[in-house]
């Protein structure tokens, strides 16, 4: 199950930029993904809901390298990286970005140093990291903050400025692993419209792990359900909202996924 379409001439810019084809995880005796099958084409935005611990973040991880499947082929950008190695992935990590649930920045280091952080790694020029960290601080509504400390700030704010560092390095596919959680629902709503913002004016490719139905309405074109290891419905809102599985019915009638 996935989402696809354009010409049938395959070139970098018209090849699914994620493709899992039978993917398969467990851990123990506990199986995550059975065989799942999913493509996201450049420029779209998806979404990815489903139930805890039915294995959304764990696709992210698998996406990332940071966990390998057991069976089963996942291509990025048009390369097979099932059995890649660490130092084979880098060149593929480095054209993504992933925003973390709890936004992962370094107390120690002021709101500049951190969102320049992927910059200093890769050796960008001083001037240049100055000139983007201000651009990227300021898309995110948070210009002029680059002295304070994360502790200064509200969680709204402190995931803006994680926001900010994912989209540092112009990446052309974010990850988002449940960027609203801990958040009251204004400020959830704004850190969505700012990811849709986001992505249109970079391009990106975005794919989206929430339980929060109202986030993903404003975050992704295309929603896919994931429980017992298997996409169990996917397509546009309006399409899953009648999908027939029981497992999803009871999903939206609920509102969120508890």
């Amino acid at each position: 199950m996935g989402i696809s379409g354009g010409s049938n001439q395959e070139t970098e810019s018209t090849l699914p930029i994620v493709e899992l084809r039978g993917v398969h995880k467990r851990f123990g005796p506990q199986v995550v993904l059975d065989g799942v099958d999913l493509k996201v084409l450049r420029g779209s935005s998806l979404a990815i809901l489903g139930g805890s611990g039915t294995g959304k973040s764990v696709i992210l991880k698998i996406l990332t390298g940071l966990l390998r499947a057991d069976r089963g082929e996942v291509r990025l950008f048009g390369t097979d990286a099932s059995r890649l190695s660490e130092k084979e992935w880098e060149p593929l990590r480095r054209r993504a970005g992933m925003l973390f649930q709890a936004g992962a920045l370094f107390d120690s280091l002021s709101v500049g140093e951190n969102v320049a952080f992927p910059l200093r790694e890769r050796k960008v020029s001083p001037d240049r990291i100055r000139q983007v960290v201000r651009e990227r601080l300021d898309w995110v509504g948070l210009a002029g903050t680059e002295e304070r400390s994360p502790s200064e700030l509200s969680g709204g704010m402190r995931k803006r400025v994680a926001l900010a560092r994912t989209i540092v390095s112009d990446p052309e596919l974010i990850l988002y692993d449940e960027p609203t959680t801990g958040l009251d629902p204004l400020t959830s709503r704004r850190i969505a419209e700012l990811i849709r913002e986001i992505g249109d004016r970079m391009g990106t490719t975005s794919i989206v792990v929430t339980h929060d139905l109202i986030s993903a309405s404003v975050v992704a074109d295309s929603w896919v359900f994931l429980g017992d290891g298997r996409f169990l419905a996917s397509g546009s809102p309006e399409e899953m909202r009648r999908s027939s599985p029981a497992e999803v019915r009871d999903f939206f009638e609920a509102g969120v996924f508890r």
